[in-house]
């Protein structure tokens, strides 16, 4: 009894054999590689943008009036930042006494101080404090000022009118 391969199977190529193999068999192997090849520059260039994304000097989206006023290269460094700054106002604001509350960003490496003065009653009748902040922002310190009044209910206002010095 003699064994005969199926019909229908192929036989496995060797190297050799490939590289000397006709025409359609090296496009696809070609193309096959090329698409390989492909993949891995697409990843490559998508790892590239994703670590440089926000860089100073990079095209990206514009900056608000108030970031680059405070000298921000990026939309991102500054809503970090503003979270922090927010979190230190509002220690501010719930301290009875004059106080002052720190806030650092060891990600952008720019940090602030807040504090506040007594409160006072209004000429409305309605409590008011004055407020200072100093910023270091790209190594540059900018000073602000306001005055903020709760409202009818009591509460502080959600945002600052900051004055700069």
């Amino acid at each position: 009894m003699t064994s005969r391969s199926s019909p229908h199977r192929r036989r496995r190529l060797s190297t050799e054999e490939l590289l000397q193999s006709d025409g359609p068999t090296m496009i696809l192997l070609l193309f096959g590689l090329a698409m390989l090849i492909g993949l891995l520059v697409g990843f490559g260039a998508h790892r590239w943008s994703q670590q440089y994304q926000d860089r100073p000097g990079d095209i990206g989206p514009p900056l608000s009036n108030e970031a680059a006023g405070l000298g921000y290269h990026s939309e991102r460094d500054f809503s970090a930042d503003r979270s922090r700054a927010a979190v230190a106002l509002h220690q501010v604001l719930a301290s009875s006494s004059e106080a002052q509350h720190l806030w650092e960003n060891v990600e952008t490496g720019n940090r602030g101080l807040l504090w506040g003065a007594a409160s006072f009653v209004g000429q409305d009748g309605l409590t008011c404090r004055p407020l200072e902040r100093r910023t270091l922002v790209n190594k540059a310190f900018r000073d602000a000022s306001a005055v903020i009044c709760r409202d009818v209910h009591g509460d502080w206002p959600a945002s600052v009118a900051w004055q700069g010095k």
